[in-house]
């Protein structure tokens, strides 16, 4: 469940890597407050946290641009983004 979001909830998958670290892989269960897909994968490795989330955007008066169909990166992307070694601390 996403805290402090009423009625939102969310599927975690959490991995134990060989190395030890840990991997979470997170989709919300359903659009919330607005809010299109996204997904976010946290790395927690030697006492630091690496983030990463896709989303489609926002709707709003000063966006960017459209929303898009979907996140930018699947969910396999980002596993694999998040363990790089450019990030890694």
């Amino acid at each position: 469940m996403l805290v402090g979001v009423p009625g939102a909830s969310a599927t975690c998958v959490p991995e134990t890597l060989p190395n030890g670290d840990v991997r979470e892989s997170t989709e919300p269960a359903r659009e919330s407050r607005g809010d299109g897909p996204w997904r976010s994968v946290r790395l927690f490795t030697k006492g630091y946290a690496v983030m990463v989330k896709a989303a489609d955007g926002f709707d709003a008066g000063w966006a960017v641009g459209p929303r898009l169909d979907a996140p930018p990166l699947t969910a396999d992307q980002l596993r694999a983004l998040v363990v790089s070694p450019r990030l890694l601390p």
